[in-house]
């Protein structure tokens, strides 16, 4: 459990694995108001000795390319035209199987520009991953990749930074507003899970109601991702977003919900009046794999090398993937 004191004089207090969450006057109100029953885990041992236990992967980031067709000005992809064979595909999807992986999350880059992204899907779907998801721009979904989708209940995940093509332009270009809703409309059709996800910096967060209002108007699903690698000046403020948390408070959100909306970001601390970071399960529950085959703990950590755990396509690599997670609990 975490408690802290606010900047309001309140007491917070939270559980960090089940993020339940608990406000009151004194310590003893906030703490008593998580029971048991909502606890995952009662000591840090105890979660230690639940992460020596797993054995397997909640959740997979493949990325398949460095390639896109876009520039986003917050994307901490590295630039490259790097893509993954479909050769060592094969092997990685078998490394899949064998740590047990639950779901693989297709991104990139823009994975839709890799040449080979069907001969990708179906190679994962041969293996046994059947939660299969894809991080896209959306500007350039075509019929073959749509009725693969379709086939095979893939949830496709759109970047759009604005509620209109005014408001979206000045990080994702002109033009590409129309392009996405094109792909929504094509894919509504067809059946095919879909969902906006906004990724805010310092200037489109002015916009951020307008676009909750413009999704829940249509009934799309959405979230919001906050830029993380990124200086100052493109980093929205701490008032902003609590201006975001609170307006989703107002429209019938809990705070379950605004956690899975507005991905947290390091802005937010604990002892603030916003809300908590939790532990995000990176290197434990989650891996994220580059082109190349790299294993990293997280997304976040592509351009930087000594990060990286081993190579999937190595011999040793679910061995160093395994040795790696005890260590990665320690660090969390």
């Amino acid at each position: 459990m975490i408690l802290r004191k606010r900047t309001d004089g309140k007491y917070a207090a939270m559980d960090s694995f089940s993020r339940t969450y608990a406000v009151s006057d004194t310590e003893d109100g906030a703490m008593s108001s998580l029971s048991d029953n909502d606890r995952l885990f009662h000591s840090y041992d105890d979660y230690v000795d639940y992460i020596w236990s797993i054995n397997f992967f909640q959740e997979i980031y493949y990325n398949i390319t460095y390639r896109c067709n876009l520039s986003c000005p917050y994307c901490y992809a590295p630039n490259s035209h790097a893509y993954i064979s479909v050769e060592n595909n094969k092997i990685i999807a078998k490394k899949f199987l064998e740590l047990q992986v639950g779901s693989v999350v297709i991104t990139g880059g823009e994975p839709l520009c890799h040449p080979y992204l069907s001969d990708i899907i179906n190679e994962l779907i041969t293996n046994g991953i059947e939660n299969i998801s894809i991080l896209t721009n959306g500007t350039i979904v075509n019929d073959e990749l749509c009725d693969l989708m379709r086939k095979y209940s893939i949830e496709v995940q759109i970047s759009l930074d604005g509620y209109s093509e005014e408001t979206n332009a000045p990080t994702s270009g002109i033009g590409n507003f129309t392009k996405v809703m094109k792909t929504v409309t094509k894919l509504e059709s067809i059946g095919v899970k879909y969902s906006l996800v906004n990724t805010l910096t310092s200037e489109n967060i002015a916009f951020s109601r307008q676009f909750v209002d413009f999704c829940e108007g249509k009934g799309i699903d959405y979230a919001f991702f906050v830029v993380k690698k990124v200086g100052d000046k493109l980093r929205p403020d701490k008032e902003s977003l609590i201006g975001l948390y609170d307006y989703l408070t107002r429209i019938g959100y809990n705070v379950v919900d605004i956690f899975n909306c507005v991905k947290m970001s390091e802005q937010m601390m604990f002892d603030k009046v916003g809300f908590p970071i939790t532990h995000c399960g990176a290197g434990i529950t989650s891996l994220t794999i580059s082109p190349a085959g790299d294993a990293y703990p997280c997304l976040k950590m592509l351009d930087n090398p000594s990060s990286i755990i081993c190579n999937l396509l190595a011999e040793d690599a679910i061995q160093k993937i395994n040795e790696q997670r005890k260590i990665q609990s320690d660090i969390n």
